[in-house]
């Protein structure tokens, strides 16, 4: 099972949701859902944005439970992605937003610690 199986049914369990609950709030099928909890599922970029609104967390720390293994060249990290469903262009830009958005954070704390706030 990997880590974002685990994940998704343990978070379920932790909201006390079935399935059912699940899908309802979610927005994706329950048999989708159960597919994914049994390490069957799709990795949609929609539905992988979905089980994380769902979940509480952001869309990348879904994408990086996935089972990629980090001594993997970028290559071979883009043919597993591409293999598992993921559209590289949509992650790319994801992967931009939350640089862009860790930049912004750096620059606002250093003018804090600058009095320039």
């Amino acid at each position: 099972m990997s880590d974002l199986s685990a994940y998704a049914r343990a978070k379920r369990r932790e909201k006390g949701h079935s399935l059912r609950d699940a899908a309802a709030l979610s927005g994706i099928r329950a048999s989708t859902l159960s597919r994914i909890e049994r390490d069957k599922g799709t990795n949609d970029n929609e539905i992988m944005r979905k089980l994380a609104a769902y979940c509480e967390v952001s869309y990348m720390d879904l994408v990086l439970m996935e089972d990629v293994d980090p001594q993997m060249s970028e290559e071979e990290t883009d043919t597993y992605l591409i293999a598992h469903g993921y559209n590289l262009e949509a992650l790319r830009v994801e992967i931009n937003a939350v640089i862009d958005e860790l930049r912004d954070t750096a620059k606002a704390i250093l003018a804090h610690k600058e009095g320039k706030v």
